[in-house]
């Protein structure tokens, strides 16, 4: 019989060692190294409320800067690097598997719990997602630690309700309105079941606030200390964006679409473990699976409203469909195989681990391959002679993480970077351009500029103010 710490310890040991074996793996995407480059400047001029984003010039609007807080903390303490800029990231996917495992203990058994934390690991794109420097996990786990709450406050005391809360708050600070889930979840179960008592309950609404009042002093902080902040930004240039123009691109049933085929291997055990679920709730032996059902329907529902669609958005509803395939698990995995199969997981895990440590990613698969290359070649020049960059064409945010003496850029993504190189300096500048883009200067403004460094495909080149003379 397998005990709930021993099942605990292996589905953490399994979950840290395929999330660390490529720690340091120059592997970030476009959010990740945009969200690592601002948390390299917020860590660098300590500007934590309303944050400098470098690569708009401009102030941080994606998301609450609290998101960024504990990147910059760590780039502080251990300095800059992939490593460090995904480990937030990864060290909160721990933190959902091991909410995942109390939830599924909680409304089944240990074994329900495990296989939840499991198959939530087989999801498409958690295990790559959880290795950038992104808000999505951490998003998730604050999700998980918040509905541990809100179920054990339906059972037990109802001061969970404050845990409610303050997990709520971190999701709200990561990833804004969708950080209301929780209690907006709750509000319909409760409404749905006709709790009225227990909807007016001031342990609740002290939930609520704790989740919200922070939240709106962050705000007027920000006002006061910079006249402007993350919310000002993010309310007219990502929220009212993104539900404005209905709809925009992608069909309404875009998500479906995507469950289906991006995570279909699930479905045939979420079904099973929806068809348990709605005989628990039907038979009154276990209600608080209506819970669980609103999580997973919120997403899904709330962002096909919305103008832009992508898959990421709605990945924290499988940590409610990680809890359905547990109840599935549950009564389908007997013993003794259920010993069995958490050997045979925890031994693919050490392999899977040890294979991707020793076998790096091609660089030619990494993003950004060229940034990264040049990097250290451009923190050399510029340690020697500094001066402006101008970068034409090229991806700013990972030249900003990866190269530690860049710090300000001007871009040139327009069609007018050609007058712009062709004006005469203030002071020394360097210029990354493509060869392609680089024959679409003007040939006697190209003779002001001197070679400095040559990639292939790019070049870096550097003009002093005596060019002109």
């Amino acid at each position: 019989m397998l005990r709930s710490r021993v099942l605990l310890a292996v589905l953490l040991g399994v979950g840290f060692l395929l999330l660390f074996a490529q720690a340091n793996r120059p592997s970030l995407d476009t959010d990740g190294v945009h969200y690592a480059a601002v948390a390299k400047e917020m860590a660098r001029s300590g500007r934590f409320l309303a944050p400098f984003d470098p690569i708009v010039n401009g102030t941080y609007y994606f998301h609450f800067g609290f998101s960024l807080w504990p990147t910059a903390l760590v780039f502080q303490l251990l300095g800059v690097c992939p490593a460090t800029a995904k480990l937030y990231s990864m060290g909160m996917t721990l933190a959902a598997l091991g909410g995942l495992f109390l939830l599924g203990r909680m409304l089944v058994s240990p074994w329900a719990g495990w296989c939840a934390g499991v198959s939530f690991l087989a999801t498409n794109h958690v295990l790559r997602i959880a290795r950038q420097c992104r808000v999505d996990l951490p998003l998730i786990g604050f999700l998980v630690w918040a509905y541990v709450g809100l179920l054990m406050a339906q059972k037990g005391s109802r001061a969970w309700y404050l845990l409610a809360g303050v997990a709520s708050l971190g999701a709200i600070m990561t990833k804004e309105v969708v950080g209301l889930i929780p209690f907006a979840t709750l509000a319909a179960y409760l409404v749905l079941r006709r709790q009225w008592r227990e909807l007016l309950h001031p342990a609740l609404w002290v939930g609520v606030a704790i989740a919200v009042g922070p939240v709106l002093g962050w705000i007027f902080l920000e006002r006061e200390l910079y006249q402007t902040s993350v919310w000002d930004a993010y309310l007219g240039q990502t929220l009212l964006y993104h539900l404005q123009s209905y709809p925009v691109g992608a069909p309404w049933y875009y998500y479906g679409e995507v469950i289906v085929t991006k995570n279909g291997y699930l479905l045939p055990l979420a079904l099973t473990g929806a068809w348990m679920a709605w005989n628990r709730i039907r038979r009154r032996e276990e209600p608080r699976w209506l819970l669980i059902f609103l999580w997973a329907l919120a997403l899904p529902i709330g962002f096909s409203l919305g103008r832009n669609k992508a898959h990421y958005y709605i990945l924290p509803m499988y940590g409610a469909v990680a809890l359905l395939i547990g109840l599935a698990c549950d009564r389908l995995i007997r013993q003794p195989w259920r010993e069995r199969v958490v050997k045979t997981t925890a031994a693919l895990a050490v392999l899977g681990a040890v294979g991707l440590a020793c076998f790096p990613i091609p660089a030619r698969r990494v993003r950004y391959a060229a940034n990264i290359r040049m990097a250290p070649q451009i923190d050399a020049v510029l340690e020697r002679a500094p001066g402006e960059v101008i970068v034409v064409r090229q991806d700013v945010a990972s030249l900003l993480f990866y190269a530690d003496q860049v710090r300000r850029v001007t871009s040139a993504h327009h069609d007018g970077f050609a007058d712009l190189l062709s004006k005469p300096p203030e002071g020394r500048r360097y210029c990354l351009i493509g060869k392609k883009d680089w024959g679409l200067v003007d040939p006697e403004a190209r003779l002001r500029w001197a070679l400095v460094l040559d990639d292939g495909e790019r070049i870096f080149v550097r003009q002093d103010a005596a060019a002109q003379i």
